[in-house]
C-alpha cells in the first residue's frame, strides 16, 4: 500500500492556499508519498512549476483543476490522458471567455460537452456532491455523476477531526454503495506544513476584507489541512484503510504528463494505404533514384538509417510538410533551398530540399539529426 495525495491547492488558487507549487512537491516527497495532485481554482497555471519540481524530486505530479459550478460549488477533474488534458483547457477556457472576471462558472452541459478522458472527484467541503448531501440531493448529484463520468468517478473522504465532516462521510459511503463508485480518502490539503496555516488564515483575511480579530469563523478551525504522510493517512482512516490504498490505483490510470506538451506539427495527409513514415520512404527512395541514378547500396544504407531514426523521433510529418513547401516553392518559380546542417542528410537531398550531396561531400548526419538532439532540426 502507498499512499498518493489526489487533491491539493496551491497559492495559483488565489488566495485559497498558503503554498507555491514547489512547495507541495517538496512536502509530498519528504514525506516518502509516491505522488501528488494540484487542483488549482478553474486555472492549470502553476503546473508546469509543479512537474518542473516533481521531476527533481522523482515523484508523480498528477494536475488538474477545481472547476466551479453555477451553484457555486467545485468540481474536481483530472486527466488521464493528453486528450483529458485539452477537454480541461478547453473547458476553463469557455467558461472564462464568456462571463466578466470572477464571475464565470460551468453548466452542466460544459461538464458533459469537455468530460471525455477526465476523472472526477467529488472534492471536499465545497464540492458539489457534499454540497447536495446537505442540501438532501445528494443522489441525485450522484447520479448525474455517474452518468457523465461512468468508470472515472471517485468519492473523497476527508477527516480533518471537525464534528460535522462524519455525518457527510458516512452520507458518501452509502453512497459509493448505491451507485457502486469507489471511494478513497484525501486531506484536501490548502498548505505544505501545519505552520502554513497562519498564512493561509492572512490570505482568507484579504479575501474577506477583514483583519484577523474580525474574521471569527472565517478562519481555519484548525491546521490539519497540510500535507499527511501515509502512516498519519491510516491512522485517520483506520476504519477505511481500503480508501487509503486505493489512491495508487487511481494515480496508476492517470497517464498524463506535462512531459507530453509541447508544439506538434499537423499531420501530413497521405494516401489511405500508408502511414507518414512509409510514405516519406516512399518519396524519399523516388528522389534518390533521381539524384543518383539508381540506389546504390552506401545510399540505401543511409537512407535506412535515417528513417529509421526519423521514424523513432517521430518526424516524417514534419519532414513531408518541408517536402511539400520545397515542391510548392520549384512549381511556383521561387528559389528556395534548405540550409544548414540539413546539407549533411540523405533524405533531404533525395527529396530535393537540399542540393549538396552528403555522400559525395562526406558530410555527418548526426549534426542534422541525432537522439541528444531534443529539438527539430
Amino acid at each position: 500500500m502507498s499512499f498518493v495525495e489526489l487533491h491539493s491547492r496551491s497559492a495559483f488558487s488565489f488566495l485559497s492556499s498558503g503554498s507555491q507549487p514547489e512547495d507541495l512537491i517538496a512536502g509530498a516527497s519528504d514525506l516518502g508519498l509516491e505522488g501528488i495532485a494540484l487542483l488549482d481554482r478553474d486555472n492549470v497555471a502553476g503546473v508546469v512549476r509543479f512537474h518542473l519540481a516533481a521531476k527533481e524530486r522523482g515523484i508523480k505530479a498528477i494536475i488538474g483543476a477545481e472547476i466551479t459550478l453555477d451553484d457555486g460549488s467545485f468540481l474536481p477533474l483530472i486527466p488521464v490522458s493528453i486528450r483529458g488534458y485539452q477537454n480541461l483547457c478547453r473547458l476553463i477556457t469557455t467558461v472564462k471567455l464568456r462571463s466578466p472576471k470572477n464571475e464565470h462558472f460551468a453548466t452542466k452541459q460544459d461538464i458533459e460537452k469537455h468530460a471525455e478522458d477526465l476523472i472526477c472527484i467529488t472534492g471536499g467541503e465545497d464540492g458539489f456532491v457534499q454540497k447536495n448531501v446537505k442540501n438532501n440531493k445528494g443522489q441525485e448529484a450522484t447520479a448525474w455523476l455517474k452518468y457523465v463520468f461512468e468508470d472515472r468517478l471517485y468519492i473523497e473522504l476527508q477527516r480533518h477531526f471537525l464534528r460535522h465532516e462524519e455525518y457527510i462521510n458516512q452520507a458518501l459511503i452509502g453512497l459509493s454503495h448505491k451507485f457502486k463508485v469507489p471511494y478513497f480518502a484525501s486531506n484536501g490539503v490548502y498548505y505544505k506544513d501545519q505552520e502554513d496555516r497562519k498564512l493561509f488564515d492572512v490570505f482568507t483575511c484579504i479575501k474577506n476584507h477583514c483583519t484577523i480579530d474580525e474574521a471569527g469563523k472565517l478562519l481555519s478551525q484548525n491546521n490539519e489541512r497540510h500535507i499527511k504522510s501515509e502512516k498519519q493517512m491510516l491512522r485517520i482512516f483506520e476504519d477505511l484503510p481500503e480508501a487509503v490504498g486505493i489512491t495508487q490505483d487511481i494515480a496508476a490510470r492517470i497517464d498524463f504528463s506535462m512531459d507530453e506538451i509541447g508544439y506538434t506539427f499537423p499531420d501530413y495527409p497521405v494516401p489511405r494505404s500508408e502511414t507518414m513514415d512509409s510514405y516519406l520512404r516512399k518519396r524519399s527512395e523516388e528522389g534518390a533514384i533521381k539524384r543518383y541514378g539508381k540506389i546504390n547500396g552506401e545510399a540505401q544504407a543511409k537512407l535506412d538509417k535515417e528513417l529509421a531514426l526519423i521514424k523513432k523521433l517521430n518526424l516524417a510529418g514534419y519532414f513531408l510538410l518541408v517536402w511539400d513547401i520545397s515542391e510548392y516553392a520549384k512549381k511556383s518559380g521561387i528559389l528556395s533551398q534548405g540550409r544548414g546542417s540539413a546539407a549533411n542528410s540523405v533524405v533531404c537531398y533525395s527529396l530535393g530540399i537540399t542540393a549538396v550531396d552528403p555522400i559525395e561531400a562526406k558530410l555527418l548526419f548526426e549534426r542534422f539529426l541525432s537522439e541528444e538532439r531534443d529539438e527539430y532540426p
